[in-house]
């Protein structure tokens, strides 16, 4: 991404021009530009991160490049600064040997004089605890224990024993190995409003901690 200027009416204009090569190299005035850098990379670091040092600090010290192309913006991050609920955010994250390349859509409006990025909007956060999806967890974690442990001989037995069918105790019993990360949202009351226990459930979930933040980003966007 290089900066370039254009003069019109005896002022000056300051312009970022997308990576070289491409078809139709995207232009984005500066200002635009480091407000969508700014706001979407502050986004994905991790709270401790420069706690004390003031937004823009810390977006430039975690920043390796930003690279622009026609229908994308790319944002490398350092490994140190970036959060581990990355995933959960718009855009595909990419871990290299020197950061995370951070990949997010973007389609660009051109409005009267300006021109204003449009990225993809980040689910919206329940800002609130979900009794059931906590209960849930606590409950999963219970069980995995008590199965580990042989306090109970099987999975039906121990639903049983707890008044539920076999069937919905095996959609639960997954949750026990939910990524921490994810764990600790929801304890915050800072998952997706649409990620209840119902559509966590819906279906098998991943054992893979990527794979399980993939679903829960899927599951987010339906409430954007």
């Amino acid at each position: 991404m290089a900066l370039t200027h254009t003069a019109r009416h005896g002022r000056r204009y300051r312009y970022y021009v997308g990576r070289e090569g491409a078809a139709r190299p995207a232009r984005i005035a500066v200002g635009a530009m480091d407000g969508f850098v700014l706001t979407q990379t502050a986004l994905r670091l991790r709270p401790d991160f420069h706690r004390d040092a003031e937004a823009a600090h810390r977006v430039r010290t975690a920043l390796i490049g930003v690279t622009l192309l026609e229908e994308a913006v790319q944002l490398r991050i350092r490994h140190e600064a970036v959060s581990n609920t990355i995933d959960v955010l718009p855009g595909r994250a990419e871990v290299l040997d020197d950061g995370v390349l951070v990949t997010i859509p973007i389609t660009l409006k051109h409005r009267q004089s300006a021109t204003i990025i449009d990225a993809p909007q980040r689910a919206n956060i329940a800002g609130r605890m979900d009794r059931a999806l906590v209960r849930a967890l606590a409950l999963a974690r219970s069980w995995a224990e008590r199965l580990a442990t042989g306090q109970v001989s099987s999975l039906k037995t121990l639903a049983l024993s707890e008044g539920y069918c076999e069937h919905y105790a095996a959609r639960l019993l997954p949750l026990a190995w939910l990524a921490p990360d994810l764990v600790e949202t929801i304890l915050a009351g800072e998952q997706p409003m649409a990620l209840s226990l119902g559509a966590l459930v819906k279906r098998p979930l991943p054992i893979d901690w990527a794979a399980q933040r993939t679903l829960v980003q899927s599951i987010g966007r339906r409430s954007v």
